[in-house]
C-alpha cells in the first residue's frame, strides 16, 4: 500500500493529471463518464415526467378538494373567508391527509394510470374518514361552524392519521 501511494505521489509531482487519465491509469474505463453538459441534459431529461406527475397530482388535489367541500354540509370556503380557524384546521387536515398518499402513489407508481387509481382511492378514504368521524361525533359540523378549535383539530388528526396509513399501505 505504501509503495503504491509513493508511485502516485511521483506521478502527481511530474504532471497534472485529469480525472480521466487517472482512471485510465488505474484500469477503469472512462467511456460513459458524463461531462457537466451531459449531466445537466440528463437531469433535465426528467422534466417532462416531473411536469406530468405534478400536473396529475395538482389535478387530483383540486378535484378532491371540490368533492370534499361538496360532501361536507358546511361551506369551508365561506367559513375560512369569515376567519373561522376551526374550518381552516379541519379542511387543512383533509388536504394533507389526501396529498400524503398521492406523494406515496407517485413515488411507488408504475404508470400514470397507477397514480390516478390510487389518487381516487386516497380521495375515497378521506371522504370515508369524514363520514365515519361524523357518525361518532354528530355535532362536528356545528362545532366547526362555531369555531371550536378542539373539535376541528380532532377531525384534522383523524384525517392525517388516515392519510398516513393510506400512504404507508401504498408501498407495495
Amino acid at each position: 500500500m505504501l509503495k503504491t501511494r509513493n508511485v502516485f505521489r511521483r506521478i502527481a509531482k511530474d504532471r497534472v493529471l485529469s480525472p480521466e487519465s487517472m482512471l485510465y491509469g488505474s484500469g477503469i474505463t472512462t467511456q460513459g463518464l458524463m461531462t457537466m453538459d451531459n449531466a445537466l441534459l440528463a437531469s433535465l431529461s426528467g422534466l417532462p415526467s416531473f411536469l406530468l406527475y405534478m400536473g396529475i397530482a395538482i389535478g387530483l388535489f383540486l378535484a378532491f378538494m371540490k368533492i370534499y367541500a361538496m360532501v361536507t354540509p358546511h361551506d369551508e370556503h365561506a367559513l375560512i373567508r369569515a376567519n373561522n380557524a376551526a374550518a381552516s384546521i379541519s379542511y387543512g387536515g383533509a388536504m394533507i391527509g389526501f396529498v400524503l398518499p398521492i406523494a406515496s402513489a407517485i413515488q411507488n407508481s408504475v404508470s400514470v394510470v397507477d397514480v390516478l387509481v390510487w389518487g381516487v382511492v386516497a380521495g375515497i378514504m378521506q371522504i370515508l374518514c369524514f363520514l365515519v368521524f361524523r357518525v361518532f361525533h354528530r355535532d362536528i359540523v356545528t362545532r366547526i361552524e362555531q369555531g371550536q378549535i378542539a373539535a376541528a383539530m380532532h377531525l384534522a388528526a383523524a384525517s392525517l392519521s388516515v392519510g398516513l396509513l393510506n400512504a404507508a399501505s401504498m408501498t407495495y
